[in-house]
């Protein structure tokens, strides 16, 4: 499946083709500044989350809710790899770079939510050298 990036958030559409890349699932993208008119992203995946939010984050589906656990370990890997540090996901709090695993037990959806990395974060050598 071709993922249409021109449709993404200008600076996150790097960090989701690198995702992308890697075997990870996107199903919604935000940068945290850029408003397309009349697009409420979070209803795309239905997140508990009021309108768009104000600060950069991707959501990954995880397609066999089993494998969330190894999937989010995976993805931690790789961010810290390419760009260090990894805070806690602190409810209320600005967002730093973080990662959190949810699973729905009444529709069996899996979902990791990565919050904190943009475009310009990624380092260009690192991220041709990081775990695939």
């Amino acid at each position: 499946m071709s993922v249409p990036y021109s449709n993404i958030d200008p600076e996150i559409r790097k960090v989701v083709k690198w995702l992308n890349d890697r075997g990870f699932r996107t199903v919604a993208a935000y940068d945290g500044t850029t408003r397309f008119e009349g697009c409420d992203k979070a209803e795309i995946i239905d997140l508990e989350i009021e309108g768009v939010p104000d600060f950069p984050m991707v959501a990954i589906q995880v397609s066999d809710h089993a494998l969330l656990v190894s999937e989010t370990v995976r993805l931690y890997e790789h961010i810290e790899y390419v760009e260090g540090e990894v805070f806690p996901f602190l409810e209320g709090q600005a967002p730093e770079m973080a990662i959190r695993a949810q699973f729905d037990p009444t529709d069996g959806r899996a979902i990791i939510l990565l919050v904190g990395l943009t475009d310009d974060m990624l380092d260009p050598f690192r991220t041709m050298e990081d775990p695939a």
